[in-house]
C-alpha cells in the first residue's frame, strides 16, 4: 500500500512539474544504419551459401563472416554505450524496463546475431554447411534481427 502511494505522488508531482521519466534509450539512427548494414551483408551471405557449401569453399567466404560479426560488434558497441534513460532508477521493481545495457532487448539479440554467425563461421570452416543448415542459420538470424530492429526503431519518436 506504501509502495502504491509513492507511486501515485510521484506521478502526481511528475504531472504537476511538466517532468518525463524517460523508460527507454534515446533513439541512434547510426545503430539501425549499423544493423541493416550487417543484414544485408548476411542476406548476401545466406543467399550465395543457400544450397550448402562444401569445407573447402571457406576460405572464399572467410572475409565476408568477418564482415558481418564486424558490423553486428560495432552495433552492439554503440547500443552499450548509448546513455541510460534518465529517470529509470524510479521504475517500480519486476518491471520489464531495461536497467543495464545487457538488459536492453536489441543487445541481447545483438549478442545472439553474433553467436549464430561464429557458430555458422565455424561450421562451415570445419565441415562445410548443407542446404538446411543455412536455412536454418537464415531463419535464427532474421529472428534475432527483427527483434534488434524493431526494439530500435521502436525508440524513434
Amino acid at each position: 500500500m506504501r509502495a502504491i502511494r509513492a507511486l501515485f505522488l510521484l506521478v502526481f508531482l511528475c504531472t504537476q512539474a511538466a517532468c518525463a521519466v524517460q523508460l527507454a534509450p534515446a533513439y541512434d539512427k547510426q545503430i539501425v544504419d549499423t544493423l541493416v548494414s550487417a543484414s544485408e551483408l548476411a542476406e548476401t551471405q545466406f543467399a550465395t551459401l543457400k544450397a550448402g557449401a562444401d569445407k573447402s569453399t571457406f576460405p572464399e567466404h572467410a572475409a565476408d563472416y568477418s564482415k558481418i560479426i564486424g558490423k553486428l560488434s560495432t552495433a552492439e558497441t554503440l547500443a552499450r554505450i548509448r546513455p541510460a534513460p534518465t529517470g529509470s532508477h524510479i521504475v517500480p521493481l519486476g518491471s520489464a524496463v531495461p536497467r543495464t545495457a545487457d538488459e536492453v532487448p536489441s543487445v541481447v539479440a545483438i549478442q545472439k546475431l553474433e553467436d549464430d554467425v561464429s557458430r555458422m563461421r565455424t561450421s562451415h570452416q570445419a565441415s562445410g554447411l548443407n542446404e538446411t543448415e543455412v536455412a536454418s542459420y537464415k531463419g535464427q538470424f532474421e529472428f534475432f534481427m527483427t527483434n534488434a530492429l524493431t526494439y530500435e526503431k521502436a525508440l524513434e519518436r
